[in-house]
């Protein structure tokens, strides 16, 4: 009988999609040299395992890269070994002319293999040279194409759906604090360090896993794969809107602590009715702003939305506060309030017009 203690080990190390391909693909290209009595077939699964890549995109073209280095290095062995004597001497001037050429080449992920070619070559008699780099190219062939075919028919990476679910994810976290710092100013309530920290860290985690998975979707389609333009456009588009919120939200925070120094400093006032009208009005504001963020959100996910309705903010909200400025005393503590009010309301439109202008043109 399995042990319980056991059993939730193996379960903390999962085997993901990728492992297995790299193992079939591993034994597939070995054994395909097997089969055509091909040599040395360990270097046709090296080169296969080198290849595996998180996208196909990537796959081909660190694929281009290795055939590259592969050929650089058979080339730089082929000259070396027929001017002078192979030695360790040789094979370390060997890996320096590598490294150096491909680097001028700005190719450095593939160098390692390169080098492993070159020595191999270099380690054969001088009759064989020449058929030891075609038997070497062959594997490296093999090795490369292997893991190209296997990345693309088995288990292909569904890269959009996880973007999709990792943006809807940032965008819901950047909405929620987005709210929760216009309702903090209003009230004057920052909230704790604790609280902000985790947001931001839970926020930052999201944001880093969609920027990295965007870039894997890009790949898919810069080859092909993925052949609708404006979807990575609008993916693309709604990861800046997100990491603009961000930085919104993070502005409105320092305003928050600014306001509750500022009204302490005061003894806390009353607030005006006027303040209160133009509260009243930027909440009625967010809830449109809830609307288009829903209508984005069901964007990205691909369904059809409908939403005619257009925010107007300045035109609205310049009678309320000519009212406000008519009625308040004109001292340095109204002014801040008057500042802070307009920055705070040029983010909400701010939203509001990125939000309505993405699910227009795009």
């Amino acid at each position: 009988m399995i042990n319980k203690d056991k059993l939730k080990y193996l379960k903390s190390f999962p085997i993901g999609a990728r492992t297995i391909k790299t193992g079939i693909a591993v034994a597939l290209s070995m054994f395909i040299c097997e089969f055509l009595s091909v040599p040395h077939p360990i270097f046709a699964g090296s080169a296969t395992a080198a290849n595996m890549q998180p996208a196909v995109g990537q796959s081909l073209k660190h694929a281009g890269q290795q055939i590259t280095v592969h050929f650089i290095s058979i080339f730089v062995a082929i000259i070396l070994g027929l001017v002078v004597e192979p030695s360790p001497l040789i094979m370390g001037l060997a890996a320096i002319i590598i490294i150096t050429i491909c680097t001028k080449l700005n190719i450095k992920t593939s160098i390692p293999m390169g080098i492993v070619a070159a020595i191999f070559v270099l380690d054969a008699p001088s009759s064989d040279f020449l058929e030891n780099a075609l038997i070497r190219s062959m594997v490296i062939f093999i090795g490369v194409t292997v893991a190209i075919v296997v990345n693309m028919t088995i288990m292909p990476p569904k890269h959009e759906k996880r973007l999709i679910e990792s943006l809807l994810a940032l965008n819901k976290r950047a909405a929620i604090c987005f709210e929760d710092a216009i309702n903090g100013y209003l009230i004057a309530t920052p909230a704790t360090s604790e609280s902000l920290e985790e947001k931001d860290k839970e926020f930052k985690k999201y944001l880093e896993e969609s920027e990295t998975l965007f870039e894997l979707y890009s790949n898919e389609w810069r080859i092909g794969f993925t052949n609708d333009e404006v979807k990575e456009t609008l993916y693309k588009e709604y990861l800046s809107y997100n990491k603009i919120l961000w930085k919104n939200i993070n502005d409105i925070r320092f305003l928050i602590d600014e306001r509750q120094v500022r009204r302490e400093k005061a003894h806390n006032p009353n607030l005006s009715k006027e303040f209160i009208s133009i509260a009243q009005f930027l909440m009625e504001v967010m809830g449109d702003l809830k609307e288009y963020n829903i209508a984005l959100r069901m964007k990205i996910e691909g369904k059809e939305i409908s939403i005619d309705k257009t925010i107007r903010i300045w035109s609205k909200l310049d009678p309320i506060i000519n009212k406000w400025h008519d009625k308040a005393e004109k001292n340095t503590y109204y002014l801040h309030a008057l500042i802070e009010i307009s920055i705070i309301t040029y983010k909400i439109r701010w939203a509001a017009h990125e939000s309505a202008r993405i699910l227009k043109d795009l």
